[in-house]
This record gives C-alpha cells, structure tokens and sequence, in this order.
C-alpha cells in the first residue's frame, strides 16, 4: 500500500483530510462506489461554495440599493454655509439652491435671525431676513439699535438649509 500524507483511515478507506474523498490504492478492487461518494461530496461542497456566493452577492446588492437610497436623500437635502459683507441696501445672497431655512449671526455682538421659507425675520414692514429663490435676501439697515444683517461694511455669517 502506498503511503499518502494526512490522510484518514475511516470505515477501511483511506481518505482526503481537507474534503474527506476517498483514496484508491492500485491493489484494490475496482468498484465504481468511492468514485461515486467522491462526486456526491464533491458535488455538495461545491453546490454549498456556490450558494455561499450567491447569499454573499444577495446580501452586497441589497447594502448596495440601500447606500444608494440614503446618498439619494442625502442629496436633496443641501446645506450652506458662509459669510457676506453688509451694504446698508438691500441684497441677496446667491447660495444655488433655495433653502427651507437661512439663520444669519452677526458675530460682534451675538446677534442672530432665523428665516423660513414663508416666514421672514424682521420688522412689522420691514423685512431684515427672507428666504429668496436660489438664496436669501438680507433688507436695508435701520436704526433699531442694531438688529440689523445689513449694516455697510459689517460680515455677517450664515447657515443655510435646503
């Protein structure tokens, strides 16, 4: 008999360690069984590798579509942010989009104002934030003892939200 390396002794057949297939000594007798159980469990370890992959492709495809949903809404949802330059008259701010929200803060005091869409900040009449197509409009300056977002010359900083 020859001698083979790693292998196992199980039910008078020599076998494979790795897959367990049965080994056939030249001295045996020829008899189609081993070669048949060789090919059943060849078979069923390919057919379980296969299925394998095929969850594991099932499994990428379906994170795959749902990253893609979540980039998607992502994406309709923008966000800018920024700073401009007071000019005392009334100005808008280009951003490309136009925000549901705009909140502005002058920094040298803490002053802040929030806009929305339908609903500007400001004055009775007199309207001192306001969301705008593809931006916001900041009103000309007042004297209100400074809750102004317009002031000549004075940066103001800003968030807005899509």
């Amino acid at each position: 008999m020859q001698q083979h390396n790693k292998l196992h002794y199980v039910n008078k057949v020599y076998q494979t360690e790795a897959y367990q297939l049965n080994i056939i000594e030249k001295d045996d007798n020829f008899s189609t069984d081993p070669l048949n159980e060789n090919m059943e469990k060849l078979d069923d370890t390919l057919l379980a590798a296969h299925m394998g992959a095929v969850a594991e492709h099932d499994q990428r495809t379906s994170e795959t579509a749902a990253l893609d949903q979540r980039i998607t809404a992502l994406e309709v949802h923008k966000i800018a942010a920024g700073a401009y330059e007071g000019k005392g008259s009334e100005q808008i701010i280009e951003l490309g989009f136009t925000p549901a929200a705009v909140l502005v803060a002058r920094c040298v005091d803490n002053c802040t104002g929030l806009a929305v869409t339908g609903h500007q900040y400001g004055y009775e009449s007199h309207m001192l934030i306001a969301v705008a197509e593809n931006g916001f409009k900041v009103g000309s300056s007042l004297n209100t003892g400074g809750f102004n977002f317009n002031n000549a010359g004075t940066r103001y900083h800003y968030v807005a939200f899509g």
